[in-house]
């Protein structure tokens, strides 16, 4: 149901689950709900479904680096900044291999985007390296290929904020949507449309980023991602400003200043 798109039957049947669960299983829907909550930008909600999970699935697993997300997500969005030293000492003290799967990926792009943007550039490039050696030739083969777009994603940002060659930011981009689309991932598809036509913007080329972006817009509606419909929507305004069409950015991005939590 989550990977469909279906967030209301995702929590109506882990809401069903969780009366009775206990332990690992009781984590591993935590850890569902948390991934429906990001979705939603519900971060308000996630700190203690969080902490929680983190103690009840297999440290360095797949469910613990989605947990190590929602925290993230919930320090960032929620403006919980203990929640979101919590998640960089976590990952930090994770001695073990960081194997090259899709939650591993989120956990470090969402990282990697919210240190960037406080000031902590050397700890955000210290995760993203350690992201790409993940990323190595002795991998190949097992790569998830949702982890590649979100790597792609980490690196689209870090170029646009002068971290990495503006050279990188496009191909990335394009990566990026292609590796969720090959995994059929609708939600990141949706994300990735949306940073493709924010980097064409960068790259002067406001034509080509409508597109892009106009499908974002609408998938995130549909799906009903406020954060991807938060963004998109700014984007489309910068578009319009790019091509000289003020009014209309105008009416698109009005309403954006009232959003409780954009």
């Amino acid at each position: 149901a989550l990977y469909g798109g279906n967030l209301e039957s995702a929590i109506t049947l882990s809401d069903r689950a969780l009366e009775t669960a206990r332990g690992s299983t009781r984590g591993e829907l935590l850890v569902l709900q948390l991934r429906t909550m990001g979705i939603r930008n519900e971060p308000f909600k996630m700190t203690p479904l969080c902490r929680e999970a983190l103690q009840l699935v297999e440290t360095g697993s797949s469910s613990w680096f989605q947990a190590l997300a929602g925290l993230t997500s919930a320090g960032t969005w929620g403006g919980d900044p203990v929640a979101l030293l919590e998640a960089l000492q976590a990952l930090q003290e994770f001695s073990g291999d960081l194997k090259p799967i899709a939650p591993m990926g989120l956990a470090g792009n969402m990282l990697c985007d919210s240190l960037q943007h406080i000031g902590q550039r050397d700890q955000a490039t210290a995760i993203f390296r350690r992201l790409e050696s993940s990323n190595s030739e002795e991998h190949c083969g097992a790569v998830d290929p949702v982890f590649s777009g979100w790597l792609d994603l980490t690196r689209v940002n870090r170029a646009l904020l002068g971290n990495e060659p503006m050279s990188t930011s496009l191909p990335s981009a394009r990566g990026a949507l292609a590796h969720f689309e090959d995994a059929c991932d609708v939600v990141g598809s949706t994300i990735a449309k949306g940073a493709l036509g924010w980097t064409l913007l960068e790259h002067g080329d406001p034509v080509g980023a409508e597109s892009y972006v106009r499908e974002s817009l609408e998938q995130a509606i549909a799906l009903e991602i406020p954060i991807g419909v938060g963004f998109s929507t700014l984007f489309m305004g910068y578009v319009h400003i790019a091509s000289g069409q003020f009014r209309e950015a105008l009416v698109i991005m009005e309403p954006l200043l009232e959003l409780d939590n954009p």
